[in-house]
């Protein structure tokens, strides 16, 4: 492993987390842990997978919207039935949607071997969406990524109601 590999892995671990969470998820943190210890990888970025209901202004778009609803973990419908009634929906008169992100690791590697080995392994275990870019500074990176997402609108302006299915 290279000095400068060392030292970014350095700066990047001990530097703050800038995701909108903040942290690394519970879920997937024995495995972000497990990566961050070996000489010739770190994570920098991850999600075990989430669920979202998010609610759009008429000028609004992805940056500008409100999250209703963010769970890492399954949801029982009464959830979203109250994030739907919540009090911020009024403020908001485009659509609300409804998502769900899949597992996502980018894991910054040492040398392009290294980088390959992290890409056959996402791909064998099922991580079909994989893949790596080249960047600077003989740098690597592999997105591990499965195929499955999913997404689609919950609700139109003003348009929910309980029994809207």
């Amino acid at each position: 492993m290279c000095a400068d590999f060392a030292e970014d892995k350095a700066r990047v671990l001990g530097g703050v987390d800038l995701s909108r969470k903040g942290s690394v998820d519970a879920a997937i943190l024995p495995l972000v842990g497990y990566l961050n210890r070996l000489d010739c990888y770190y994570s920098t970025s991850s999600c075990s997978g989430r669920l979202v209901l998010f609610a759009e202004g008429e000028e609004q778009r992805k940056k500008g919207c409100s999250w209703l609803l963010v769970s890492h973990d399954p949801l029982e419908p009464a959830q979203l039935e109250e994030a739907l009634r919540c009090e911020r929906l009024g403020e908001h008169t485009g659509y609300v949607y409804f998502k769900f992100e899949p597992f996502v690791l980018h894991v910054m590697c040492a040398t392009l071997s290294d980088a390959r080995l992290m890409l056959q392994t996402a791909v064998a275990s099922g991580f079909r969406n994989s893949g790596l870019s080249c960047g600077k500074k003989e740098r690597w990176m592999v997105a591990v990524s499965p195929q499955h997402t999913l997404a689609g609108g919950a609700a139109g302006p003003r348009q929910y109601t309980p029994h809207y299915h």
